[in-house]
Order: structure tokens, then C-alpha cells, then sequence
């Protein structure tokens, strides 16, 4: 399992925009072969701060995400709304253990 785990930050002003993208994002994302779980939220303790949380069936599935069409259009996106502060970190999870 491949888990991918950040944040980026967007500007208040412009997060209706951005959750616009993010709904796309998400929607085209969860259809992809080896995706178990994506998820795009805002921090409701840090407005404008989104936190990314992704489940991969393995890194071959991921670096094809990265190629589709819809990553080049949410790259945009982020760009478009001012997005900063991006820290996105890849885990290879070799132990899940539920609590």
C-alpha cells in the first residue's frame, strides 16, 4: 500500500474556486485503476489549508496518476487560485494495523 499525505495552501478568497477543482480532481482520481481512496479537504481549524490524503494499491498506480490529463488540469488549478505552500510526502505503508 502507497499512502500520499500533505498539504497546500489557497487563499480564502479564492476557495470556492478551488473547491470547484477539487471536486473534479477527486471524482476523476477515484476512477483510476489502483486508487483506494482520495480525499481533498479543508482544514476547518486552518481555513485555506487543504489536507491530502491518498491510498494506493501500489507506486506503479501512483506515477500513472500523475500522468493522467485530469493531474495536468488540477496543476493548473492550483495555480490559477494561488496556491502555496505545497508539502506532499509518499509513504510505502507496509504495516496496517485498524484502531
Amino acid at each position: 500500500m502507497i499512502l500520499v499525505i500533505g498539504t497546500v495552501v489557497v487563499p480564502a478568497e479564492n476557495m470556492d474556486m478551488a473547491r470547484d477543482a477539487m471536486k473534479q480532481m477527486m471524482q476523476h482520481t477515484l476512477k483510476e485503476a489502483g486508487c483506494v481512496s482520495y480525499n481533498l479537504c479543508e482544514d476547518l481549524l486552518e481555513p485555506g489549508r487543504l489536507r491530502i490524503s491518498e491510498e494506493w494499491e501500489t507506486m506503479a498506480a501512483l506515477e500513472a496518476h500523475f500522468a493522467v490529463p485530469h493531474m495536468k488540469v488540477w496543476r493548473e488549478a492550483l495555480a490559477k487560485v494561488g496556491a502555496t505552500g505545497r508539502k506532499v510526502d509518499i509513504y510505502d505503508g507496509t504495516l496496517v494495523k485498524s484502531i
